[in-house]
């Protein structure tokens, strides 16, 4: 196959991976979670707007860039042919590099968002009301630095835990209610049981 035709197929690939992504899941992030009841609708916006924060608007946002690489060394070809003495073989060789520079391109920037996906589809998220009845510090190291600084805690009645920012660690006590929106990989979302309830 040229590497025009591969870097067409591949940018066709890219596109209907995007759109699947905007059909699947931009639908109910296009409408954000609103009320104070965690009914399905509001359960589902909700999850809509967890799966994009981590890799949906990122990844395939890549896909053009990734693209138009090849689309600019095809253009380029005949230029690196002839005005840098490329011989045949070479221009294999790197034509060669560039396919798997594709592959590798879309399985990382894919692989992810495609996981995500998967799960949103299959997975059902629900609500539950719980009491808070731990709350903990762990001190970490994250990123590329060696620094830890202590993240903070809660540990709710039906064995979940989650992340929370200072401001809340301090606001609430143990024994406190929540109702939180549980999906596969645990605790996603938690909300005061003062404010909000279950249908």
């Amino acid at each position: 196959m040229k590497l025009r035709n591969t870097v067409l197929v591949f940018f066709s690939i890219c596109t209907v991976i995007s759109a699947v992504t905007l059909i699947a899941i931009g639908k109910d992030y296009l409408r954000p979670a609103e009320g104070y009841i965690l009914d399905e609708r509001f359960i589902s916006a909700y999850t809509a707007h967890y799966n994009f924060s981590y890799n949906q608007l990122v990844f395939p946002a890549l896909a053009p860039v990734i693209a138009g690489c090849g689309i600019l060394f095809e253009l380029f070809r005949n230029r690196l042919t002839t005005g840098y003495k490329l011989s045949i073989r070479s221009l294999e060789v790197l034509k060669k590099v560039y396919v798997v520079y594709l592959t590798i391109g879309f399985l990382l920037c894919y692989t992810p968002g495609a996981i995500r996906i998967c799960r949103h589809m299959t997975y059902n998220p629900h609500a539950e009301e719980v009491t808070l009845v731990q709350k903990y510090l762990r001190k970490e190291a994250r990123g590329s630095g060696n620094n830890e600084r202590f993240y903070y805690y809660f540990a709710f009645s039906n064995g979940t835990h989650t992340e929370v920012p200072k401001d809340t660690y301090d606001q609430y006590e143990e024994e406190h209610g929540f109702c939180i929106i549980v999906s596969d990989d645990g605790c996603i979302g938690y909300f005061d049981a003062d404010q909000y309830s279950l249908p």
